[in-house]
């Protein structure tokens, strides 16, 4: 075991206000990832749903046509809500395929952003409290001194 000799006021201000610092630029690096990975995890929804539309605006032009040749116009309706409706259902499919791992994951990233902000938090709550404790050690030892010079002036 070490013993290490006490700190002064003035050097544990200083190591405080560096952890403080510190934890200050974790805080914004981590907001910025989880702005990152919401705006990320937006675009991948945004890419799967176009391949939803995509798909069922195809399958709805082929009801329509399948109709058109089997039922004349109310075989044309029929036909494209059953195309849209296979569509819709194919669409998403192939999205949750091609992106939905992307998606899951960038929810993911956002919810340990989130953690790791409410411990970073914490911490920088808790070492702002050891600055409040700090300058009333300095405080004290102030007003200590102070005492000490006027009792040696009288």
């Amino acid at each position: 075991m070490r013993i290490e000799d006490p700190q002064t006021i003035t050097s544990m201000y200083v190591d405080n206000d560096s952890t403080r610092n510190k934890y200050t630029g974790l805080l914004n690096a981590n907001f910025q990832d989880y702005v990152d990975s919401l705006s990320q995890g937006s675009q991948f929804q945004v890419k799967a749903s176009q391949v939803k539309q995509r798909i069922s605006s195809l399958t709805s032009t082929l009801g329509m046509a399948v109709g058109a040749l089997g039922g004349g116009p109310a075989g044309v309706a029929l036909g494209y809500s059953i195309g849209n409706t296979v569509g819709k259902y194919l669409g998403n499919v192939v999205g949750d395929r091609l992106y939905g791992q992307a998606i899951a994951d960038m929810a993911d990233i956002a919810h340990l952003a989130k953690v790791r902000h409410a411990q970073l938090a914490a911490s920088l709550a808790f070492t702002n409290q050891i600055d409040g404790a700090i300058d009333n050690l300095r405080q004290n030892e102030n007003k200590r001194k102070k005492d000490d010079l006027q009792a040696m002036q009288v």
